[in-house]
């Protein structure tokens, strides 16, 4: 039994013929065009990075438009909240205003408090600390820990 395939193929085997004549004018026309228009070929690296962008612009940034105009949208909205929130510095503001000596006795005070709630001396009070100086390896006592 044949195939539907065989049965077309029997049928229009007499365009097989005309189809390759077609074929081949058109392939030889699209030939000599391509051959008048072109030129030489030569290396201009002034094009060079214009096909890189262009190759990474239809690749990266073409398919996703959607996506990097999205975080785009969401950077200037970032940006806008960011400059909406500033109002000067306050670092400027701290260092030109001269700190009260009744805000520093009050500090004091709440610090001193708290150091006796939590019993937690004050590192001034403590002793200074001495200086370290490392004994040699062979004094060292031999306790290892396994872990």
């Amino acid at each position: 039994m044949k195939t539907p395939r065989d049965i077309l193929l029997y049928r229009h085997q007499s365009a097989n013929a005309r189809l390759d004549s077609i074929r081949g004018s058109v392939l030889t026309t699209e030939c000599q065009s391509e051959t008048r228009n072109s030129k030489p070929e030569t290396r201009n690296f002034r094009t060079l990075p214009w096909r890189v962008f262009e190759t990474l612009w239809n690749e990266l940034i073409l398919p996703a438009r959607r996506i990097w105009v999205g975080f785009a949208f969401i950077w200037l909205v970032i940006a806008a909240i960011n400059l909406a929130q500033f109002s000067g510095s306050p670092n400027m503001e701290a260092k030109s205003k001269p700190v009260s000596t009744e805000t520093l006795l009050a500090w004091r005070e709440q610090e001193r408090i708290l150091a006796d709630l939590s019993g937690w001396t004050d590192s001034r009070d403590a002793d200074k600390p001495r200086s370290f100086s490392p004994k040699p390896r062979s004094e060292r006592e031999g306790r290892w820990c396994v872990v």
